[in-house]
């Protein structure tokens, strides 16, 4: 019975990908705590809440009209996986990727542990989009038409800053009138219509690296103080914002070189590169994967393979590497389960005075075989109604402990 129970979690139902999207972005507890979050943070910052309003196009966010909607789907996503209501390890894409299961863990765990960290993250990534953005439109098009266009060399310049603001207002205007004569269909639906009618591009040259300007590295450290992130976060935050695109263009294909520069960079910034490069794999999932939907004529997808992508080339780039990170894995994983056993009385100490044996290979072996059995490897062995009840509460203890951390 312990054995079922313990495989039962470890091998649980699969999912695909954009089913389990689909189901978080239905999830009205998520949305609300997600709407919350971004309304309070809002209030707080008004240049937060300004950003909320920047357009989106539909190509590369199709998930709503307005940045409002990118952050709120990443903080669902985030929710998600920080309550447990989520596995990675359940993705049917993630299982595709055999013997890459201590990195998906691995990658789990940093959210689950980092939550307010990635909190921070998805406000402050992208606010200075609301003071870059520019247009563009296709040709003969309707925005062409009426002249909704701004080039990067004007966008840089004085006058083409002015421009860009009156620009800003009048696609803010126009979509608003465009979505009162589409009453009754959805936002996404909206966006998509309007994209069409008009043929109006958005883009936000350098809003990445902006974070390094006065303005948006003063809110990244409000925001780190409202959630009492320590220093070394800010550092880290500032870095990874300013670099949160890099793997989106890099891992569009399995290119083991591009990770050299990783933790080049990590190490000229003294941080952790392993640490720096799985906080960034953990903002390619949450942003460029979850957060992101892409619309065109054949309907919305979201670009899974960036993250496969990007353990295959860190996989690539240093075999050896990774299998000392699964050997710490492991090591650690052992000192937890020891630790697990001793507080539920399954140690060694605890079950000989249950058992009255005394030490010896005798002891061992069957120390071993119940510890096999807890974990789902073998049978539990039987001693007697009184000793296999006992057990049994303790290993329901031991179960207890283990899946509330997480495990």
């Amino acid at each position: 019975m312990w054995r079922s129970s313990f495989s039962q979690y470890s091998s649980e139902e699969s999912v695909y990908f954009e089913s389990l999207m689909h189901s978080i972005r239905q999830n009205v507890d998520l949305q609300k705590k997600a709407f919350q979050v971004l309304e309070q943070t809002g209030q707080k910052e008004p240049l937060l809440l300004e950003s909320y309003r920047t357009p989106q196009s539909p190509t590369f966010h199709g998930e709503g009209p307005f940045l409002f909607d990118h952050l709120q789907l990443i903080l669902q996503t985030l929710f998600a996986i920080a309550e447990g209501s989520v596995s990675l390890l359940s993705i049917e894409e993630f299982r595709s990727l055999k013997g890459y299961e201590g990195e998906i863990q691995e990658l789990e765990e940093t959210i689950r542990e980092n939550v307010a960290f990635f909190e921070v993250f998805a406000l402050c990534h992208d606010t200075a989009k609301w003071s870059t953005i520019t247009f563009s439109t296709k040709e003969g098009s309707r925005g062409e038409a009426i002249g909704l266009s701004l080039s990067q060399k004007q966008h840089w310049e004085e006058q083409g800053h002015q421009e860009q603001i009156k620009m800003r207002e009048r696609y803010l205007e126009l979509y608003r009138r465009f979505e009162e004569e589409h009453h009754g269909e959805t936002p996404e639906q909206i966006q998509f219509g309007f994209y069409l009618s008009y043929g109006i591009d958005v883009h936000y040259p350098g809003h990445d690296r902006a974070i390094h300007s006065p303005v948006y590295h003063g809110l990244l450290e409000c925001m780190a103080t409202l959630y009492h992130l320590p220093e070394q976060d800010i550092h880290y935050l500032e870095d990874l914002i300013a670099h949160h695109l890099d793997p989106l263009q890099d891992f569009t294909h399995v290119r083991p070189e591009r990770i050299a520069k990783y933790y080049h960079f990590a190490r000229t910034r003294g941080y952790d590169a392993d640490d720096y490069l799985d906080r960034l794999q953990a903002i390619t999932l949450l942003d460029g994967v979850c957060g992101s939907i892409h619309t065109g004529a054949h309907g919305s997808w979201q670009e899974f393979m960036l993250i496969q992508n990007f353990f295959r080339s860190e996989h690539n780039f240093l075999p050896s590497r990774r299998e000392e990170k699964q050997k710490h894995r492991e090591e650690d994983e052992k000192k937890v389960l020891n630790r697990y056993f001793r507080e539920t009385g399954l140690d060694g100490v605890a079950l000989m005075k249950l058992l009255g044996s005394s030490p010896g290979p005798s002891f061992g072996k069957i120390l071993q075989q119940i510890h096999q059995a807890i974990l789902g490897k073998e049978e539990m062995p039987s001693f007697g109604k009184t000793i296999d009840q006992e057990l049994k509460e303790r290993t329901g203890n031991f179960f207890q402990r283990y899946f509330e951390k997480g495990q």
